[in-house]
């Protein structure tokens, strides 16, 4: 068998070089070996090389890639545990259950008017709640209305220039659990009476 001219090749610069041996000599663009012998030119062995390791760092970048997309996944689903363990927080307060939420009143605040009390469902039960309406002075203090234990309350003359206030109390109807209570209280006073007016 005829000897072979052998090249070696190093990475440098981003790709494949070749580079003459101690034993060859290089010629017109191809290395023989000295003393004569077989032409080996691996110009074409470079290219592919080159290729080969391109692709392999596209690859070694879409894993990397993906890597990140599962991190940030999980961190994503942190985040959305995290929320619900606060939502989940916010179902209990002091010991009871949250069953109500955005208690207010509605209705045209006037002698004569009804106004009805008004609440969200904080969990999907049935539920029995029990009212109590107050009448707020400007100085804060309150007086209990006997007798108004319903949702709904009509204004009276006595409530003129008063803020009137709902506290609302719900149990489960199903066990009896009592539930956090809630209140409103309305944002601006009874309009007086024409009569008062006159």
């Amino acid at each position: 068998a005829r000897p072979m001219s052998l090249k070696s090749l190093a990475y440098e610069g981003g790709g494949w070089q070749q580079r003459p041996t101690d034993d060859l000599v290089s010629s017109g663009g191809r290395d023989r070996r000295a003393g004569g012998g077989e032409e080996r030119d691996l110009d074409r062995s470079v290219p592919q090389l080159n290729t080969f390791f391109s692709d392999l760092d596209k690859q070694t970048d879409k894993v990397n890639g993906g890597q990140e997309e599962e991190e940030e996944e999980e961190e994503d689903v942190v985040r959305k545990s995290g929320k619900k363990k606060k939502r989940k927080e916010k179902l209990e307060e002091d010991g009871q259950p949250v069953l109500l939420t955005n208690c207010e009143v509605r209705g045209e605040l006037k002698v004569g008017s009804k106004i009805v009390a008004f609440a969200k469902r904080a969990r999907k039960v049935n539920l029995v709640c029990s009212f109590q309406w107050y009448r707020v002075r400007a100085d804060g203090g309150e007086t209990l209305l006997a007798g108004q234990t319903k949702a709904s309350y009509v204004v009276v003359e006595e409530d003129a220039e008063h803020r009137l206030k709902v506290v609302t109390s719900p149990v489960v109807k199903e066990t009896g659990e009592q539930g956090v209570v809630v209140s409103a209280v309305t944002s601006s006073t009874v309009a007086p009476s024409s009569r008062e007016e006159e």
